[in-house]
């Protein structure tokens, strides 16, 4: 969000129950990942705003979601409570 508080013209948001702890990862296909307070994990579209995948991870999410890819797959994973949580991007 820009530092105005104001939403970008044309942007989606999501609304959470509180405010988050983790960052967000976004993509270049227009998917952005992040998490809430509660631990829900969620892949979001950026341009609607649809919440296309929600995984609760069982414990806080402090920390960002980050990417990899391994022998031409894409991965997303984050780190939860001590958990790390890693998912295939189709």
């Amino acid at each position: 969000m820009p530092t105005t508080g104001t939403q970008t013209p044309g942007g989606a948001a999501v609304r959470y129950a509180g405010p988050g702890w983790a960052g967000v990862l976004s993509t270049a296909s227009g998917v952005v990942f992040g998490a809430d307070h509660q631990g829900t994990f969620m892949a979001v579209d950026a341009a609607s705003g649809t919440v296309l995948y929600r995984h609760g991870t069982g414990g806080n999410v402090f920390a960002a979601p980050t990417t990899y890819l391994v022998d031409g797959r894409q991965y997303v994973a984050l780190p939860s409570a001590t958990t790390v949580t890693a998912f295939t991007v189709r």
